[in-house]
């Protein structure tokens, strides 16, 4: 017959005329034994563990003091810091280079602009004049036409001739 007071993990033990049953109790006393001692071993390997990872923290700690001991040099904020600082330099060395370029190439375009400008000026120079000849040379044409052709052109008839 089981009882239902029985310890919070759900072994629970029957009862007997003079109470629970030995055998029953005695597995589960030999059971919780058995669990508390392999926790308890477990427990203990986890301490040493933990020792010996706290001498070997330790010790690591102090290799990094000792070869930190030469300065801020060998630290990494240092290095970081160093590197940004290059990273820095490099940029602004870039960035004249880039600003040189550009002035060059301005440079250069605007020479080229002068020098379309001037060959525009005398290109337009030059066709002004042509045009002045040609006008004058076409007044000539006009004139001999006019001195060449009758003044009153014959009548035609109706018919054409």
């Amino acid at each position: 017959m089981r009882q239902g007071n029985g310890p919070a993990d759900g072994a629970a033990f029957d009862l007997v005329l003079r109470g629970y049953d030995r055998r029953q109790v005695d597995e589960r006393l030999a059971q919780l034994q058995a669990h508390i001692a392999t926790t308890e071993k477990a427990l203990r390997e986890e301490q040493r563990r933990c020792t010996e990872l706290s001498g070997q923290l330790h010790g690591a700690l102090s290799r990094l003091r000792q070869a930190g001991g030469g300065g801020q040099q060998n630290s990494f904020g240092f290095r970081v810091e160093k590197i940004l600082r290059l990273a820095e330099q490099e940029a602004s060395e870039l960035r004249s280079h880039a600003a040189a370029e550009a002035a060059a190439l301005v440079k250069r375009a605007r020479a080229e602009a002068e020098r379309l400008r001037a060959t525009s000026e005398r290109e337009l120079v030059r066709l002004t004049a042509l045009r002045d000849q040609v006008v004058v040379h076409l007044d000539e044409v006009r004139k001999l036409v006019r001195s060449v052709a009758p003044a009153d052109p014959p009548a035609t008839g109706p018919d054409g001739g």
